[in-house]
């Protein structure tokens, strides 16, 4: 993440930010921590592109952008904050 100039509690308001651009979709179908988003279902492949395609459009409406580098789709399993998670497997520690 990087801000334009110094901003006092940035991460805080970087976070408020996020959580306004993806209040439609948070604990729907996304979860967002900062610049960590995770977009997931239990539905049909078709089904989660299209939550992917809602995001990313979100974004480019609010003015934000990704680093396609750091993105990972159509995964069975992702480090994600401190934790493992796996499709319809666990949940584990990230050692």
């Amino acid at each position: 993440m990087m801000t334009s100039f110094e901003l006092a509690n940035a991460l805080s308001t970087f976070q408020r930010y996020i959580n306004w651009a993806l209040q439609d979709f948070l604990n729907e179908f996304c979860s967002a921590y900062v610049n960590n988003i995770l977009i997931f279902t239990d539905e049909s492949l078709h089904q989660h592109q299209n939550y992917v395609w809602k995001i990313l459009l979100q974004l480019w409406e609010v003015g934000l952008q990704i680093d396609i580098d750091k993105c990972e789709f159509e995964v069975k399993s992702i480090k994600y904050l401190k934790f493992i998670l796996k499709v319809r497997k666990s949940v584990q520690m990230n050692p």
